[in-house]
């Protein structure tokens, strides 16, 4: 991506990784007049709309990386209810008149985390109001 700085007339070539996006905001590398880029476009912000956007982003970011630490830390509790539910089908299994061996099909669905698991997952913490909530519903 190609900018030239309305202010001081700097040219930069930007390249950004991820996924597209019509609207990126940055600061001139030589006068650091804050830009945004939109549809091509260069325009400059003034500093009010600058810190505005940035107060904004940081409590998209700070959102995100609480969402990521969440789950960083549900799947090995996760692994564990799954461990302990197959752990108490086994004994039950045991324990019955006539067990039948546990197939190998079934082992592996409780040894992984399936993809299904992971859509009800997402499922359950878009749906969820806080993180209270969505502790309360495990």
């Amino acid at each position: 991506m190609h900018i030239k700085c309305p202010h001081c007339g700097n040219e930069m070539d930007v390249s950004l990784h991820g996924k597209k996006s019509s609207l990126v905001v940055c600061v001139c590398g030589r006068c650091k007049s804050p830009l945004i880029t939109m549809e091509g476009e260069v325009f400059e912000l003034d500093r009010e709309e600058f810190h505005t956007l940035r107060k904004k982003l940081t409590r998209v970011v700070d959102a995100l990386r609480e969402s990521a630490e969440m789950h960083h830390d549900i799947f090995p509790l996760l692994n564990k209810v799954r461990e302990a539910a197959a752990a108490s089908e086994l004994e039950a299994l045991q324990s019955a008149p006539h067990p039948e061996p546990p197939s190998a099909e079934k082992n592996t669905k409780t040894d992984k985390i399936s993809q299904e698991d992971l859509d009800n997952l997402r499922i359950d913490l878009e749906t969820c109001k806080d993180v209270s909530d969505f502790i309360d519903r495990l």
